[in-house]
């Protein structure tokens, strides 16, 4: 799983607006790869890893 998600960071990275939507009620996106959910921030020229994690478990924080 683990390359599959860097994979998909590497795919984002050149138009991130084609793959991210934005949370609800937060300033934060979200990008779906399977059953895991990429939590970052766009909002510079940079992508920013928040979290990563199972989609049960990582909106709970």
């Amino acid at each position: 799983m683990q390359k599959r998600i860097i994979a998909s960071l590497e795919r984002i990275r050149t138009r991130p607006e084609s793959y991210i939507s934005k949370l609800v009620g937060d300033p934060a996106y979200k990008y779906r790869v399977g059953d895991y959910r990429i939590v970052l921030d766009n909002e510079n020229l940079y992508i920013l890893v928040i979290t990563i994690g199972d989609r049960k478990k990582i909106y709970k924080r």
